[in-house]
C-alpha cells in the first residue's frame, strides 16, 4: 500500500473523521506554547487534519500565545460565536466536546 493511500485512510478513520451537521465557518484553537496543554497539542497535531479533510469548507486557525492563557476553541456559527474551554481535556474529549456543541 502506498504512503498516499495510508495517509488518506488515516484521515478518513478516527474519532475526528466527522462531517459537521451544522454550518461552521471557522474554528480557532487557542493555547499557550509554554504550558502543559497536552490535549490541545494532540488535538492540533492529530485531530485538526482529520476535521479539515472531512470539512473542507471550514477554515481552521491555530493561535499559539506566548502568554499564559487557558486552552480554548472558538467556533464561528451562523447563530454567533461560541467559546469552549478545553482546559485539562484529552484530545478525544476535546473532539467530543466540539461535536456535542454543534
Amino acid at each position: 500500500m502506498s504512503k498516499y493511500v495510508q495517509l488518506v485512510q488515516a484521515l478518513e478513520s478516527g474519532i475526528a473523521s466527522v462531517k459537521f451537521e451544522k454550518p461552521v465557518s471557522r474554528i480557532t484553537l487557542n493555547f499557550c506554547q509554554k504550558t502543559r496543554a497536552h490535549g490541545a497539542r494532540h488535538f492540533w497535531r492529530k485531530n485538526i487534519p482529520q476535521l479539515q479533510f472531512m470539512n473542507p469548507n471550514v477554515k481552521f486557525d491555530v493561535k499559539l500565545s506566548q502568554e499564559k492563557i487557558k486552552p480554548s476553541i472558538e467556533l464561528a456559527l451562523p447563530s454567533g460565536a461560541k467559546t469552549l474551554d478545553i482546559t485539562g481535556l484529552s484530545s478525544q474529549d476535546v473532539v467530543k466536546k466540539l461535536l456535542s456543541s454543534l
